[in-house]
């Protein structure tokens, strides 16, 4: 099947570099909890996401809700 994506996870703070260097706010949040490398069929990285809590005091805390994602269009 052709153009599949893959989804790899990341242990690695690279992936924050890659996506603060693309990133209109040329940042990332502090405290992700799960890194994912979004690749192409060829495995060449074509986005990646960062999920992590929210610091929000009216979510509450423990809420897996926040993300960061970096998909070049």
């Amino acid at each position: 099947m052709k153009n599949q994506i893959h989804v790899e996870v990341s242990r690695s703070t690279e992936l924050d570099r890659w996506i603060a260097e693309r990133h209109y706010l040329k940042s990332t949040p502090a405290g992700a909890k799960l890194r994912l490398w979004i690749l192409d069929d060829q495995g060449n990285r074509i986005g990646a996401m960062m999920w992590g809590e929210t610091h929000c005091k009216k979510l509450g805390t423990g809420i897996f809700a926040r993300t960061h994602k970096n998909v070049p269009h």
